[in-house]
């Protein structure tokens, strides 16, 4: 809990000395949670407090259509463990606008690669929620297209990942054309409904033999019908964790119901890391409510009960309070 004060502390201190510059937009979200379980968190007691986002995001304007953007996690500062900025810097980009006065966006720099369904008015995340390409550096493009939506590529590095024998973030050998990322997004076809349809490979890492590249396919939905919102998301994994072989699919519905400032949400997700084999599935059903103070700031109550198939393993639950509001 110190820890959390202190970092969110040093985070507005950062924004405060920013905001001496005019022409400097500043913006961000702090998000702290409160998780109780009897059964996850065994090794660390029964409940845990963190900070699950303290964002402070820092944008300019350095020519016509040109922006420079930085956005900082204070969340992942640990003492403990040596980083890099795979883990300090969530974005880093410069941003090109209306490039050749067409509606194209391309972005160069350190973003959200184009995959998946961007959906978190859950607190407690989804295993789905997990699967978006994020820290990753790259080159990203957006084109708009009128009355229908949105289409966009990226080429990009792939992720550093942790080595517990050094305590380091350790680059694979890979190149920023070997991951690709596609998504195509109709919103504008039909009044308040939004597909989505996306596509991505992750390279391998060329000093690992027995890595494969990694394939991805999302099939995601998006629909509003007055104060009902219904979403879900369908994604299949080839060579999952580029191991060859291991294939993953999951499925996640889900509805939220806004009542003044209230909305009251729930959520299924059906995962199952052997398709071809019955009875591996996880399971995951979260039911939950949120207040909302405003646009930008809520508390919220959530629980979630995750059961597994077949493989002699006791239920899971978990309590989540949380609260989050952005700046």
């Amino acid at each position: 809990m110190k820890k959390i004060v202190l970092t969110a502390a040093l985070v507005f201190c950062m924004s405060a000395t920013a905001m001496a510059e005019d022409d400097v937009k500043i913006s961000g979200s702090v998000e702290i949670q409160y998780r109780s379980s009897s059964d996850k968190y065994k090794r660390t007691g029964n409940d845990e407090i963190k900070a699950e986002e303290l964002y402070i995001k820092i944008e300019k304007e350095v020519a016509e259509n040109v922006y420079a953007m930085i956005k900082l996690d204070g969340a992942d500062i640990d003492g403990g463990k040596q980083s890099s900025t795979h883990k300090y810097i969530e974005e880093a980009q410069a941003i090109f606008k209306n490039v050749a006065h067409a509606p194209l966006t391309i972005i160069f720099g350190k973003d959200e690669m184009p995959f998946g369904q961007d959906y978190e008015k859950f607190l407690i995340s989804s295993r789905t929620h997990g699967f978006e390409i994020d820290k990753v550096w790259g080159l990203h493009g957006i084109y708009k297209i009128d009355g229908f939506g949105s289409t966009a590529a990226a080429s990009f590095e792939r992720a550093p990942a942790y080595d517990t024998a050094s305590q380091k973030y350790v680059k694979p050998n890979t190149g920023l054309t070997d991951s690709i990322a596609l998504k195509l997004k109709a919103d504008k076809l039909i009044k308040n409904l939004s597909i989505e349809a996306s596509y991505a490979t992750i390279g391998k890492d060329d000093s690992v033999a027995a890595e494969e590249n990694e394939s991805r396919i999302s099939i995601a939905g998006k629909y509003k019908m007055g104060n009902l919102g219904l979403h879900g998301e369908y994604t299949t994994f080839s060579d999952m964790g580029h191991v060859k072989g291991s294939d993953l699919a999951v499925i996640q519905v889900g509805a939220d119901y806004k009542v003044d400032s209230w909305l009251l949400k729930a959520r299924h997700e059906i995962s199952d890391n052997n398709v071809d084999n019955d009875g591996s599935e996880v399971n995951r059903t979260v039911v939950g409510v949120s207040h909302y103070f405003s646009k930008k700031a809520f508390v919220a109550l959530e629980w979630e009960r995750v059961s597994y198939d077949g493989g002699g393993i006791d239920d899971l639950d978990e309590l989540l309070l949380g609260a989050h509001f952005k700046y």
